[in-house]
């Protein structure tokens, strides 16, 4: 111990700072980081929604337990990329949204079989 304490003395307070400075940003980034790489991708479900719709779509994906994001000041719903297509289908028939734009309509109203071949 007493070895441990005389390095230190030795090395300097400003070093020391330094080193407590960097050490603490290192943690800090691999925790961010680590975070990131295991919160899967999310893609827009709809968007440009009202209030009211943005409610009922987030009500229904807390009872099916699919986690989810609200963005642009919660007129945007994002869920995992891996289950969009089939939320899409599964909230066509069991969510009512109101028609104000073409972006909040469910995906089988907006588009034709035709223009989803690329």
């Amino acid at each position: 111990m007493n070895a441990l304490l005389q390095v230190l003395q030795g090395v300097g307070a400003s070093r020391i700072l330094v080193l407590l400075i960097v050490s603490a940003s290192v943690i800090g980034l691999l925790g961010y980081f680590g975070t990131r790489l295991t919160k899967p991708p999310m893609t827009i479900l709809y968007g440009d929604l009202d209030p009211k719709d943005a409610g009922q779509i987030v009500t229904k994906l807390e009872t099916m337990t699919i986690p989810y994001e609200l963005r642009a000041g919660g007129t945007q719903v994002f869920v995992p990329t891996d289950k969009v297509l089939r939320l899409r289908m599964a909230m066509a028939n069991r969510v009512t949204l109101s028609i104000r734009h073409s972006t909040s309509l469910p995906v089988s109203r907006k588009y034709s079989a035709m223009t989803m071949v690329r």
